[in-house]
């Protein structure tokens, strides 16, 4: 680990650093719906390996996923697929 990246490691509770697999783990399963950095991550993820900076206030968030709790088979086996990843 390097040096400069243990003292965050450390930090009780919420002021702590996540490891990189708590990270992955939290973004799939946090509420960004309701998240209140919501347009700073959007921002950070949209612009990550970019040069010229895009522009996302004009973004809205979209659903993908059908909105009813009776998924196709074909919905079913995406999301499986997902989740194993």
């Amino acid at each position: 680990m390097k040096a400069y990246r243990r003292p965050f490691l450390l930090l009780p509770t919420y002021r702590r650093f996540p490891t990189d697999k708590e990270f992955q783990r939290e973004i799939k399963l946090r509420n960004l719906y309701q998240f209140r950095s919501r347009s700073y991550w959007l921002r950070r993820l949209e612009n990550h390996g970019r040069k010229e900076r895009v522009v996302i206030e004009d973004y809205t968030i979209e659903h993908i996923l059908p909105q009813n709790e009776v998924l196709s088979k074909e919905w079913q086996n995406v999301l499986v697929r997902l989740q194993m990843n």
